[in-house]
């Protein structure tokens, strides 16, 4: 049952996250929010086109935006696997694995000094430091929201 919850709110966070991108291309354009995402496109791309190299593949041309009159800002790549199953896999993987490794950089990099100025007082307990735990219950989520605004 925990794994279906999982996948059920993976798959709403996924959906969320297309929805909020649509919703900012259709504001501001999508050359605009393709730059202010560039950093996890260049981890992305670069990953995917180190696991079909690193599978035997062939990278033929390897775009970040498309700059063309009727393009649409996305990046593109164009790869070919040598093994059909196996090369695509390792290169999605690939860029997965990346780009949780950069947030665990930059979270190394920037966490301490960002969260340090994210100094909150609990109402409750008058603690001065951010919930090290997820709330289990609505009171306590309510209290963790009431909180941080």
């Amino acid at each position: 049952m925990i794994y279906l919850a999982f996948a059920l709110w993976l798959l709403l966070l996924t959906l969320a996250g297309m929805a909020v991108y649509k919703l900012w291309i259709g504001l501001v354009g999508p050359r605009l929010v393709n730059w202010l995402l560039l950093p996890g496109t260049v981890v992305s791309e670069m990953a995917y086109i180190f696991g079909c190299l690193i599978t035997g593949g062939e990278v033929r041309r390897a775009r970040l935006i498309d700059f063309g009159d009727a393009g649409d800002g996305q990046a593109h790549t164009e790869a070919a696997a040598r093994y059909k199953t196996l090369g695509p896999l390792v290169a999605s993987l690939m860029a997965v694995v990346a780009c949780g490794a950069a947030i665990l950089v930059a979270d190394r990099l920037l966490g301490g000094p960002v969260l340090k100025a994210f100094v909150v007082r609990d109402v409750l307990d008058g603690s001065t430091s951010l919930p090290k735990t997820l709330p289990t219950s609505w009171g306590a989520f309510w209290n963790q929201a009431t909180g941080q605004l």
